[in-house]
């Protein structure tokens, strides 16, 4: 047992949908980020979990995260 331990980072976020993308029925293809069909608005959920992976990462690995791509496979 240890009373104090190393510093750390921790993002609680509530709501799992958050980095949901849906996908467009039609053409078969994923909306972008935080998009809402039904009100046909983006929020800003890309940029927020960006700023939260910076956050994480510190200053060192922002580049890397922010330059590697998703490949979607249904």
């Amino acid at each position: 047992y240890q009373p104090i331990g190393e510093e750390s980072k921790v993002i609680v976020i509530s709501d799992g949908d958050i980095i949901k993308n849906d996908i467009n029925s039609k053409s078969q293809s994923a909306y972008p980020l935080g998009y809402d069909k039904f009100t046909k608005t983006t929020f800003a959920n890309k940029d927020f979990i960006l700023n939260c992976m910076d956050y994480l990462l510190d200053d060192s690995g922002v580049i890397q995260s922010r330059n590697k791509r998703i490949v979607l496979r249904p």
